[in-house]
């Protein structure tokens, strides 16, 4: 037995030898010694060799450290070594975290602690429970990862382990910060910049303290967030493709912003523009445009707000055109990688039927050897019976494999026809932009160069209606009231117009506040009383004085002055306008009714549409119209999430209504959002 022992040493020690001589006499990199190492034909050498692989590839190339990994699982196997397995089930699950198959990495992971607990590993229990973790926060269930981390972060603790300590303290930080728990997120973060501070991780350091900054901005204390972010080591920026000096700036900016101190923010949101485009980052370009955006629009500089919103949709379809092609890359990987799985567990579970078959005929070839005749017949038919079931797994492979190289082939195909696809929509896109600005400089002429002059003609026309009645001919005098009705319904169009184009290009801000439905019909009505009088029209406001809403004051304005312009235009004299307001469930309708010449059925289904020229008919006294301002009307309900609708019928009057959410005490944290919820 001495004797057998003393064999088995010295061929291990020739081997060992043998491999470390090779290596040192060719001048290779790290991971080719560990290649040379995989071909050596000790197996506890190939066994490290793969182990090291696989973890050194995982975040590079985690296709390849998969397969590394799945080799280096069959040899542990093999060799019965247990602390192995549990470790190397662990970077497996790592490496399918990655890909984000989070279900095998679950599955890895579990078995992981299961081998490490039966053999009371403590550290991989820690290291499973910590990814396990990561799993659930990745999944979007980061209530669930609450308790694996607690138990990783109590593992950790028991055998002194700080460096795996700090990961889970991290991880913890991170799910907490997801769940909105601020202040526990950052004591977490907290604890995790400590250890690696005291065990020199400069990269890891700096990572802690940038979550911290963020824990502190999402709890509102800016100040300590800044001091946290001016400890970072701006030399580990530039080296850590996840840290970018421009998305620091802008949580700087956040800060001030936080702060109300808006020139600091700004300041700081340019920088990192200007270094994100010099740098090409285009998430962070595309981040502080926008903060840039809204904070010029806050301070009413819109024409810098403009500026800022251009630079953010430039850079916010160059992030979207990347992330798609990211998003194919992944989904691409995770199906090659779930084939890979596939092809290496069936691999896997031959070799293991290969053993179980050799220790089958070791245990026959021990027990039978009276029986040599008996068992040379059986292994004969065992073999022949082996032979063919392999023969057929082998053609299945070969198979597999072409089907794989097919579907390589067509998705290399795919990748040229999307490049193709991404460099049409490329060009559509700066068409488009060249339209859409020579649309708005359009309308920004007509803005500056009629609404003026039109308007001006308006007052001048009405100021010799009003002094000068008496002192010209009748027949001119009628002319001028022709004049100034045409001058009135011109301007009236242009301000409709203008409207809706500033709608159409998104200029106009959704701004919904608290007010009274009552004082803004009674000021609009006040607004039309001349044109009333005029025609000798009663305009009866019964919206109820304490019905109150949430809603843009300015686009309810203009949809009730031209509903009421409407009804005065369709309504005979001595005809009578009534404008009701009720609360009907989670709404308030608003209905405007007159007593007018109605419309048909025919008229009333070209209402709100743009794609309809239409011929609108005229007024009781010969008013023109262009249709523009109802379709106005329906955008301006449709953006506060309510509904428009029309009843009327010849010679019976109309009845147009619109709805708009009800404010109450429950959606009170809606104000000032730009949204209504109902």
């Amino acid at each position: 037995m001495r004797k057998s022992n003393l064999k088995i040493g010295l061929i291990s020690f020739i081997l060992c030898s043998y491999s470390i001589v090779l290596i040192s006499q060719t001048k290779v990199d790290p991971e080719d010694s560990l290649l040379l190492l995989t071909k050596s034909p000790a197996d506890t050498v190939r066994l490290n060799a793969l182990k090291k692989l696989s973890w050194k590839l995982r975040t590079t190339n985690p296709l390849q450290a998969f397969e590394y990994a799945f080799d280096a699982l069959t040899l542990a196997e093999k060799l019965e070594r247990g602390e192995d397995q549990a470790t190397i089930n662990n970077y497996i699950g790592v490496i399918a975290i990655k890909i984000k198959s989070f279900d095998k990495a679950k599955t890895h992971v579990l078995k992981a602690y299961q081998i490490a607990d039966s053999l009371n590993i403590i550290n991989q229990k820690a290291y499973a429970k910590n990814n396990l973790g990561e799993i659930f926060h990745l999944s979007d269930q980061p209530d669930l990862a609450l308790q694996p981390l607690n138990d990783a972060i109590e593992l950790f603790k028991s055998i002194n382990d700080s460096t795996g300590l700090a990961y889970a303290y991290n991880q913890m930080g991170m799910t907490l910060l997801r769940l909105g728990k601020f202040d526990e997120a950052y004591k977490y973060h907290t604890l995790a910049y400590n250890i690696r501070s005291r065990l020199n991780l400069a990269v890891y350091a700096t990572s802690a303290l940038q979550n911290m900054a963020i824990d502190l901005i999402e709890a509102g204390k800016y100040a300590e967030a800044r001091k946290n972010l001016e400890l970072m080591d701006l030399t580990q920026l530039k080296s850590v493709p996840y840290f970018t000096i421009p998305y620091r700036l802008i949580l700087i900016g956040k800060t001030y912003q936080g702060e109300k101190n808006f020139q600091a923010a700004i300041h700081f949101y340019k920088t990192a523009l200007e270094y994100a485009d010099s740098a090409s980052f285009f998430v962070e370009k595309r981040d502080a445009a926008k903060m840039l955006s809204e904070l010029y629009d806050s301070e009413k500089d819109f024409q810098q707000a403009l500026k800022y919103y251009n630079i953010y949709k430039v850079a916010d379809d160059s992030v979207k055109s990347a992330d798609l092609i990211d998003e194919y890359k992944a989904l691409e990987m995770k199906r090659i990688f779930e084939a890979q799985y596939k092809y290496l567990e069936y691999k896997m579970q031959q070799d293991i039927d290969n053993q179980k078959i050799k220790l089958y005929w070791s245990r026959v070839l021990t027990y039978s050897i009276g029986a040599f005749s008996l068992i040379l017949l059986i292994l004969i038919i065992v073999l022949v019976r082996n032979f063919k079931t392999i023969a057929r797994k082998n053609k299945l492979l070969l198979e597999q494999k072409e089907d794989i190289e097919n579907k390589n082939n067509e998705l290399q195909a795919q990748n040229i026809q999307i490049s193709e696809q991404k460099e049409a929509i490329l060009k559509q896109r700066d068409e488009l932009a060249v339209a859409n600005a020579t649309k708005d400089k359009f309308f920004s002429i007509i803005a500056h160069d009629l609404r003026g002059p039109v308007g001006n003609l308006t007052a001048f026309i009405n100021l010799i209606l009003e002094s000068y009645h008496d002192k010209i001919n009748m027949n001119l005098m009628d002319i001028f009231g022709v004049l100034n009705t045409s001058a009135q319904q011109t301007y009236t169009l242009l301000e409709n117009l203008l409207t809706w184009s500033q709608s159409q290009s998104g200029s106009i801000q959704f701004n919904p506040v608290i007010n009274s439905l009552y004082s803004i019909t009674d000021n609009n009505i006040e607004l039309l009383k001349q044109k009333a009088d005029e025609k000798k029209i009663a305009i009866e406001n019964l919206v109820p004085s304490d019905l109150i809403t949430h809603f843009d004051t300015h686009m309810i304005d203009t949809v009730l002055r031209n509903l009421i312009s409407n009804a005065l235009k369709f309504t005979s004299e001595n005809g009578k306008i009534t404008i009701n307001g009720a609360l009907k469930e989670q709404f308030i309708e608003v209905t405007v009714a007159d007593n007018g010449i109605g419309m048909t059925q025919n008229e009333l289904d070209q209402l709100f549409r743009i794609d309809v020229k239409h011929k609108t008919k005229e007024g009781t006294n010969g008013e023109k119209g262009s249709g523009l301002g109802l379709i106005l009307c329906k955008e301006f309900i449709d953006k506060h999430g309510g509904k428009i609708s029309v009843k009327s019928e010849p010679g019976k009057g109309s009845e147009i209504s619109f709805t708009l959410p009800y404010y109450t005490e429950k959606n009170k944290e809606i104000e000032g959002s730009g949204e209504i919820k109902s």
